[in-house]
């Protein structure tokens, strides 16, 4: 419960007024002792040093919410110039000091007639840019119809010599590959007939019999193999995924191995039996079959020659379509010139457009419309004056304050307790002074904390956002915002009024007056707690019960003895 200082101030006016007629009336009854010095009535005896009549209050232990109270000065949420983005006489004015406009509202009108003959000017260059652009194009379109076709036609012929030289080199590497692996295959069998007739002529040993044990087995595996890739190719050739010459190699590679294979079987026999005279004979007929079939493959090398030569005949035909190519552009290059006419024309008629927007653009800027929804802060212009481009003060000055903030200041020693988001009350007095009865409450969020301290001071600026229900804050307002900071703790709890806040070297210090048993005033640094809008938790420094002087501490002196008169203690009930 709150204890009203005006009522608490009336009571001891009246004990006041009553101690001084009971004083008067023992001086009507008995009158002043003979001898003594007497003063002004009610005045100590001459000689004696009067007491100071002190409010205290006493020191109680309750719970107290964890309150932070923190005042500033209420400010838009934006502020906006509004200026005018062309030059020109003021012809319209809408809104004045003190008006809501919405976002949109017209506000100012600049003459235009300038820019409209403007605009009539650049539209008329418009359609002349688009009139030159129509004829050079039906021009260049003339040109096209008797140009076109032979250009086609040549480029078709680039593309099908082209093509006809693509299949010609892939031709030539086939016959190289096929004649090529033709020679080698057979210079393979006649060293081979070459060694077997050695052998035979020769006779065995048993390194020569090991030796064609381990060639039959390679001839067999080169055959396996052969035939295994031979067989592959013959299903792929059937099937249209194989080309005839993969087929071919393949083929001629089976029959090569199944031949090797052959002689390394009748070298192995040769070697274990002996040679007979048929058999050397044999293998005579064998030497001279592989070099006839080496002989032929051989002479298959003019093939490769022959698809060279096709392949040349094939590049000179692409060579030949592409001049013929390059004779149809060049007769080509009097419809190139007149499609350079045509860009131009097109560029002229973008330049006109352009232009043409341009003056549009001004047209519609000489219209000045509100760009945010607000109140009118300030007009600087009326009907008749000329406005330039911007300007410092602009023509109008509107401040958004369906939301505004409190730029809060905090000390030091409570930054630590807010953070972003954290929600608490919002009162202006200025609102309590003009209803004649307690402010109305608004929320608060806490939006931005400064990271630094102001400059040479100790404190630190919260900025606090508000809904302004009713538009009822007005910037420049003193504000007051009550923030939760954490919940009620129980502790020594005393009025705000006790408390005397000193700076010392930059430093904030907190002290109270004591009234000790023996009347007399001690001075006392104290640390506080949690506060709340009229009390104060003592943290350090009074112990519960004791006496603290409530107003007029400044007038005391340490040591001075004091008369205290009690009043009743703070609210035993936490803030809410």
């Amino acid at each position: 419960m709150k204890v009203t200082r005006a009522v608490v101030a009336g009571g001891l006016l009246v004990a006041t007024v009553a101690l001084v007629a009971l004083i008067g009336s023992c001086q009507g009854r008995g009158g002043a002792k003979a001898g003594a010095k007497t003063g002004p009535p009610g005045a100590a005896p001459m000689g004696e040093q009067a007491k100071a009549a002190v409010r205290v209050v006493r020191a109680v232990s309750q719970p107290v919410a964890d309150q932070l109270e923190l005042t500033g000065s209420v400010d838009a949420y934006r502020r906006v110039t509004v200026a005018s983005e062309v030059a020109g006489k003021v012809v319209e004015v809408h809104g004045d000091v003190g008006d809501y406009v919405t976002r949109g509202k017209l506000l100012v009108v600049v003459d235009t007639q300038m820019q409209e003959a403007q605009a009539a000017q650049a539209a008329a260059a418009v359609e002349a840019a688009r009139a030159n652009l129509g004829k050079a194009v039906d021009s260049v379109a003339l040109q096209n119809d008797t140009t076109g076709i032979t250009v086609e036609q040549a480029r078709k012929q680039v593309q099908t010599a082209s093509t006809q030289l693509a299949k010609a080199q892939t031709a030539a590497r086939a016959t190289e590959t096929k004649v090529n692996n033709g020679v080698t295959q057979a210079r393979v069998a006649v060293q081979s007939a070459e060694t077997q007739l050695q052998q035979v002529r020769r006779g065995a040993r048993d390194q020569e019999v090991a030796q064609a044990q381990a060639a039959l087995e390679m001839a067999q595996a080169q055959f396996d193999f052969a035939k295994s890739n031979y067989e592959v190719n013959k299903r792929l050739y059937a099937e249209g995924a194989a080309s005839g010459t993969e087929f071919g190699q393949a083929l001629a590679s089976y029959q090569s191995a199944r031949g090797q294979l052959e002689q390394a079987r009748s070298a192995l026999s040769l070697v274990r039996e002996g040679a007979t005279t048929e058999q050397v004979r044999l293998a005579e007929l064998q030497v001279q079959q592989a070099r006839e079939q080496l002989a032929l493959a051989e002479a298959q090398t003019d093939q490769v020659a022959m698809s060279q030569e096709d392949v040349e005949v094939a590049r000179n035909a692409v060579r030949l379509a592409e001049d013929q190519l390059r004779m149809a552009q060049a007769g080509r290059g009097q419809v190139v010139v007149s499609s350079h006419d045509i860009n131009a024309a097109e560029a002229g008629v973008h330049q006109a457009a352009a232009a043409h927007e341009v003056v549009l653009v001004n047209v519609r800027k000489a219209k000045v419309f509100a760009p945010l929804s607000g109140v009118v802060a300030a007009r600087n212009t009326d009907p008749g004056d000329y406005t330039g481009v911007g300007g410092a003060n602009g023509l109008f000055q509107l401040l958004d304050i369906a939301r505004v903030y409190v730029s809060a200041v905090v000390s030091e020693l409570d930054v630590a307790k807010l953070h972003v988001g954290q929600m608490g009350t919002v009162r202006a007095d200025a609102l309590d002074a003009a209803r004649g009865a307690a402010a109305p409450t608004f929320a608060g969020r806490v939006d931005d904390i400064a990271p630094s301290a102001v400059m040479n001071q100790r404190n630190f600026i919260a900025r606090v956002i508000i809904a302004n229900r009713g538009l009822a804050l007005k910037p420049g307002m003193f504000a007051r915002v009550e923030l939760t900071v954490g919940a009620p703790i129980t502790g020594v709890v005393l009025p705000r009024d006790c408390i005397v806040e000193e700076y010392s070297e930059g430093k904030q210090i907190r002290r109270v007056y004591v009234i000790n048993k023996s009347n007399k005033v001690e001075i006392r640094p104290v640390t506080l707690g949690s506060t709340t809008e009229s009390l104060v938790q003592i943290a350090s420094g009074v112990a519960q019960g004791e006496l603290v002087v409530l107003l007029g501490q400044r007038d005391l002196e340490k040591g001075q003895e004091v008369e205290p008169q009690e009043e009743l203690p703070p609210s035993n009930q936490p803030a809410q």
